[in-house]
């Protein structure tokens, strides 16, 4: 009986941990992408051949807020015909967490979901997994 009474006490104090929403982390924080599928940045959102198209995602970050707002700012790069443009487009919005399930909602209405494990915050969608880490 003793034993088990440790074993349940031991189960309690790792389920503690720092997390204050019960399961996965606090979202609350600045998010910097560090890779998309696997791979590190710059990645390759569209290649085509011809005309010449490229656009690449060269960095993320991204902000949440207690008051359930976020903010971003996603620099591209994008290479038309061999014009080439750089440069920051901002974000915004709301977002919701229940327990390590995180979603992100756009002025526009459309959502993403995401998951939060400790200092790791996980979208996938549409084919991409994209992978932020805790600043």
């Amino acid at each position: 009986m003793r034993r088990l009474m440790l074993a349940l006490c031991a189960a309690s104090l790792l389920a503690c941990g720092s997390d204050s929403t019960g399961s996965g982390g606090d979202v609350v924080g600045t998010w910097e992408l560090t890779t998309v599928n696997g791979s590190g940045l710059p990645f390759t959102l569209v290649q085509i051949a011809s005309p010449p198209y490229r656009l690449e995602i060269l960095g993320d970050v991204i902000i949440y807020e207690e008051n359930g707002t976020w903010t971003a700012s996603t620099t591209f790069r994008e290479n038309d015909n061999g014009t080439i443009t750089e440069g920051p487009e901002p974000g915004n919005g709301t977002w919701t967490q229940a327990s390590a399930n995180i979603t992100t909602i756009y002025p526009d209405g459309s959502s993403s979901r995401a998951t939060i494990s400790g200092d790791r915050l996980t979208f996938s969608d549409g084919g991409l997994t994209a992978v932020y880490e805790r600043r």
